[in-house]
């Protein structure tokens, strides 16, 4: 069986959108109903929905007057800050001897560990930071009390009623609704051990659940491996109207720094702490309050000369990216006139914000510098 252009982008499409539900932690704020996708642009339409208080119904004038505020329905255009590079590529004679072996191709392992271990964290560091510039100065709070009143503890004694304390503020601002909250993982440690000691899992105050994401492949057509659809299984806690979601320290930091992956000294590539960055303890959000997006922009999908079985044109891959997930998109594949070597030139296009009038509804606890 011949490895075509279209069992490499499937791989890719597989791995792009399954990460963003099992890798990349904030998007569970990324809600594609509340998405439009512009072609071949930065630019998303994100929709916001205020519909405000009520009024007293007035006789004389019956409908021919609004009652109370509200913003209603906006669609909101948002072009996503971050706009990253990356260049994957597997030697012809490499990927194709796996693959008559009946391996997994090379190319989708590297993809895989792009997709799921690298760019994941990076989206995550930078929604997050994103996140708490948004959260008011008068919702972010320390974890250590210098006075009463001041702050919010967040070790093993003391967790348990701070999280009751940040579900009763998300109470008082005004949203009833389930609520995420993201910890560092040295607090979700504590949290754990604090619900241990408190016969909580006996209990059941704190249970497990999961999540079904059920993904369109847009592919069957096409490919001829490509099933009707894909099917993720996300688990998580919850505890109360929050769904708790642990995060690597390196992710929960107020600010960071993006390195060029070729500048002098940056040439790693990533992120790191911003100058004067302290780490984020807990960070509360109602589950309506933010989004994320993310575009994945494969500029060139390019195949050695010698690959057998490349049938492509223009008009199907016009197709293909017609039915695609929606945040996946093809650009050009072809012959790679640079090496004997499969290539993907990527650009991950992300971001994520607060509504505007879901800022008030979120909280953070804040800890040390970051060193």
């Amino acid at each position: 069986m011949a490895f075509t252009v279209y069992d490499g982008l499937f791989a890719y499409a597989k791995k792009a959108n399954c990460g963003l539900y099992l890798a990349c932690r904030t998007a569970i704020f990324n809600n594609p109903a509340n998405q439009i996708y512009t072609p071949k642009g930065k630019t998303t339409k994100v929709r916001q929905y205020d519909a405000g208080k009520a009024g007293t119904y007035n006789k004389a004038t019956g409908w021919m007057q609004s009652y109370g505020g509200g913003r209603g329905v906006e669609w909101i255009d948002y072009t996503a800050p971050f706009d990253r590079a990356k260049v994957l590529s597997v030697d012809a004679v490499d990927e194709m001897q796996s693959f008559a072996a009946g391996m997994t191709p090379s190319i989708e392992l590297l993809n895989g560990d792009f997709l799921d271990n690298q760019l994941p964290g990076e989206i995550d560091a930078a929604n997050i930071a994103k996140f708490y510039y948004k959260v008011p100065a008068g919702n972010k709070v320390s974890h250590t009390i210098a006075s009463p009143g001041t702050g919010l503890l967040t070790d093993e004694d003391h967790i348990l009623d701070t999280i009751l304390d940040l579900e009763n503020k998300i109470f008082n601002s005004g949203y009833d609704r389930d609520s995420v909250l993201f910890m560092k993982a040295d607090v979700y440690k504590n949290f754990q051990k604090a619900i241990i000691k408190n016969y909580g899992l006996a209990s059941g105050i704190m249970t497990r659940k999961t999540m079904t994401v059920n993904l369109e492949t847009g592919l069957e057509s096409l490919i001829t491996n490509a099933g009707d659809g894909i099917s993720i299984d996300v688990e998580f806690n919850q505890f109360g109207k929050f769904i708790i979601i642990p995060m690597p320290a390196d992710r929960m930091m107020s600010a960071i720094t993006m390195y060029d992956g070729y500048s002098s000294g940056q040439e790693d590539g990533g992120y790191v702490a911003a100058s004067g960055a302290t780490y984020i303890d807990l960070l509360a959000m109602p589950i309506e309050a933010a989004f994320t997006n993310v575009r994945y922009m494969i500029d060139n999908f390019l195949v050695p000369a010698s690959m057998p079985g490349l049938d492509y044109t223009q008009v199907d891959l016009r197709k293909l990216n017609e039915r695609m997930y929606g945040n996946v998109e093809i650009g050009f594949a072809g012959i790679n006139q640079k090496a004997n070597a499969f290539e993907y030139d990527v650009r991950a296009i992300y971001g994520g914000d607060i509504f505007s009038n879901r800022a008030r509804n979120c909280f953070a606890v804040y800890g040390e510098a970051v060193a």
